[in-house]
């Protein structure tokens, strides 16, 4: 191997993300690609996926300002819009349709019931002695925790108002029976065509 050689494959290498950046892509994939693949002129939202006999079934939600729905003249109102997609794990999701906010009221009581879903809390086996001297109890009831079936993700607020983006997966309680709830009321929605954004 010549050394010009060895010295492009360093500089590529050099190219490489932070470990942090990639630990972020590592914990949130489905996140980062639906923020990549937005469509131009919308804010990416977040999403859920949900297993179906035929693959994954991964919807992603995106909003778009217009400047008629406005009460103010100042803040603009946004319209939703949804993109579902199949994932067999065989190469790139395909795209199976579109839900438009317009025309699909059900979508806003989706992302309505999407705001209210609150985060589990994290569980531990019982500790002895627990808790140590020196530490604090905070408040909060054990969950439990099930194989993946699944998902939800987006941007979050914690509970004392920090950004975070945040990823649930779990196969029954609120996470299962919310997409169970957002796949009913989005059947009817689905079109072939990707809206006029």
């Amino acid at each position: 191997m010549s050394w010009k050689l060895i010295a492009l494959c360093i500089a590529v290498s050099g190219l490489a993300l932070p470990a942090s950046a990639q630990r972020y892509l590592d914990s949130h994939p489905r996140y980062e690609e639906g923020r990549r693949t937005a469509p131009d002129g919308t804010l990416y939202l977040g999403g859920y996926s949900r297993d179906t006999d035929g693959g994954q079934v991964v919807v992603d939600v995106y909003t778009r300002q217009d400047r008629a729905l406005t009460h103010d003249g100042i803040r603009f109102g946004a319209i939703p819009y949804a993109r579902r997609s199949l994932d067999t794990g065989q190469g790139e999701p395909r795209v199976i349709g579109w839900a438009d906010g317009r025309t699909c009221g059900q979508l806003q009581g989706v992302l309505l019931e999407y705001t209210r879903l609150a985060p589990p809390t994290f569980q531990t086996p019982s500790l002895y002695n627990a808790p140590a001297n020196g530490s604090r109890p905070m408040d909060g009831p054990a969950p439990r925790v099930h194989p993946v079936d699944s998902s939800v993700w987006g941007y979050a607020r914690q509970a004392d108002g920090g950004q975070a983006i945040l990823t649930i997966t779990g196969s029954d309680g609120v996470i299962d029976r919310w997409t169970a709830y957002a796949e009913e009321q989005l059947s009817s929605c689905w079109a072939d065509s990707s809206p006029a954004f």
